[in-house]
Parts: C-alpha cells; sequence; structure tokens
C-alpha cells in the first residue's frame, strides 16, 4: 500500500471537495434553470389565464349592458303601456257614467211610452166606442129615412 502522506490527502479532499462543488453547482443551476423554466411556464399560463378570465368578465360585463339596455326597453314599453290602461280606465269610467246617464234617460222614455200607450189604448177606445154609437145613429138615420121613403112612396 503506498502510503499518503497529510498533504497528499489534503489535496485530494480538496479536489473532491471542489469536484463536487462545482457538480453540486452544476446541479443546482440545473434544478434552478429547470425551476425558472416552470415557474416562467406557470407565470405564462397564469397570465394567459388571467388574460382568459379578464376577457370573459369583460364579455360577460358587455352582455349585462346589452341586457340593462332591453330592461329599460321593457320598463319604457311597461310605463307606456301603464298610461295607455289608465287612459282606457279613464275612458271606460266616462263610457260607464254616460251609459248610466243613458239608461236613465231610456227608463223616462220607456215610462213615458208606457203613459202614451194607454192614453192611446184609453182613446182608441173612447174614439172606438164613439164610432159604435155614430155607426148606430147612422143606422138609425138610414133606418128613419128608408121609413120615410117608404112611407112617401
Amino acid at each position: 500500500m503506498a502510503k499518503i502522506t497529510l498533504e497528499q490527502l489534503g489535496k485530494k479532499i480538496d479536489e473532491t471537495n471542489t469536484s463536487l462543488s462545482k457538480k453540486i453547482d452544476q446541479r443546482f443551476d440545473e434544478a434552478e434553470k429547470h425551476t425558472d423554466e416552470k415557474i416562467e411556464k406557470l407565470t405564462t399560463t397564469v397570465d394567459n389565464l388571467a388574460v382568459m378570465i379578464k376577457q370573459e368578465f369583460d364579455n360577460v360585463y358587455k352582455r349585462f349592458g346589452a341586457i340593462d339596455k332591453r330592461f329599460e326597453n321593457v320598463d319604457k314599453r311597461f310605463d307606456a303601456i301603464d298610461k295607455d290602461i289608465s287612459w282606457i280606465k279613464t275612458e271606460i269610467a266616462s263610457i260607464n257614467t254616460r251609459l248610466k246617464e243613458i239608461q236613465e234617460e231610456i227608463t223616462l222614455i220607456k215610462i213615458r211610452l208606457s203613459r202614451i200607450d194607454k192614453r192611446t189604448i184609453e182613446e182608441d177606445n173612447a174614439i172606438h166606442q164613439e164610432l159604435i154609437k155614430l155607426k148606430q145613429r147612422i143606422d138609425l138615420v138610414e133606418k128613419q129615412i128608408n121609413q120615410l121613403k117608404t112611407a112617401q112612396s
């Protein structure tokens, strides 16, 4: 066996330490580079994801804006319909009032017609009685004329 001196052993340990240090540094550099690449990819992925999420939120806000406009238009239309319905209710109330007035007038006209009808019937009966009396008188006068004619002849 060959004898190694303490100096040679120290050199060998230094060489080994230096070699191990280089290998460890190289591995750390590779790991750091690999980690940096992964972090960069993740950062890029997160950034891309953030951009995509922002774009989707922007799209959602645009859609909500469009929906809000639609609701505004619907609200305006409902307001117009409410005004129309109020006007219609007012007109119907006015028409109902006028119909009540007309019904009252019709009732009065019916009462007057009923009175006129009754009076007409009474007058017709009276005239009919008068006509019967006149006919009887005419018949009597004709009879008397015939008797006088017969008596003269």
